[in-house]
Parts: C-alpha cells; structure tokens; sequence
C-alpha cells in the first residue's frame, strides 16, 4: 500500500503570475514564493506549458504547446477540438496531473480555456484568457 505524505507536496516554484488578471507569464518582481502543498504549482506549470513552444526546453523536446499560435487561425468546431484535446494532451505530461479536463470559446480574437484539472489532492479550476500575443490568468481555484 503506497502512503501519501500529509500534506501532498508538488515542488517549489517562484509564480510567474503575482495576481490574476496579470500577464502571463513573468516573474513576480517579489520572487514570491509558491508553498510546495499549494496545487498553484501544479496549475502555473500548466500554464507555462501551454505558452511555450515544443522543443524549447532542451530537457524536455516533447513539452510544450503555444497556444497563441492558433489565435490567428480561423475557427471551426473541429479546430476547438483539436485545441481542446492538445490542451489536455500537454496538460497530462505533468506527472502530478491525474486528469484533466478543457473548455473552449473563442470571440473577439481571444481564446478563453477553462482547465479543470485533477490533482493528489483534489481538482482545481484553471481559466486563461488567450489572444496571440498574451496569455492571461483569469482564475485559478
């Protein structure tokens, strides 16, 4: 039987977003610190992952999917799939994540993608606002 520390750890990591709403990514002028137990680890790397082009990461080849660069595309229901299915595709690379679920909607040249995404500890709800050029963070609960 395998025991599961109390509380979950998920790693360290400096946020790359200091408050909702704010650009995505970049650095908290405060290197504010992410505690180890908080699933806000796990959904900023997420995140990361899907604004960053496959290949880029010289230990990593197969991650990365930058959305952004779908934006400018023209949108059908099968290209929302598509999108759809990469998101959780990329998503599920993450060891700590268990499953994972996307929604779409794409008007006014901006993507809105709601992750929902299951963890250890429980699932989590992440929302990004996407245009082809930022990649912002509405919401992370």
């Amino acid at each position: 039987m395998t025991v599961l520390p109390d509380p979950i750890e998920y790693g360290q990591d400096v946020t790359t977003w200091a408050t909702p709403g704010q650009t995505f990514p970049d650095l908290d002028p405060a290197f504010t610190p992410v505690a180890s137990t908080n699933p806000r680890v796990v959904a900023e790397a997420v995140a990361r992952s899907l604004c960053t082009e496959r290949g880029s990461i010289e230990e990593e080849p197969d991650r990365g999917f930058d959305i952004r660069n779908w934006i400018n595309g023209k949108w059908t229901q099968q290209r929302l799939f598509q999108a759809q299915q990469s998101i959780v595709r990329e998503a599920l690379k993450d060891e700590r994540v268990y499953s994972c679920t996307a929604a779409l909607r794409f008007a006014n040249r901006r993507l809105d993608v709601e992750i929902n995404i299951e963890t250890m500890e429980g699932t989590f709800r992440l929302v990004l606002a996407i245009t082809d050029v930022s990649v912002e963070v509405l919401t992370e609960q």
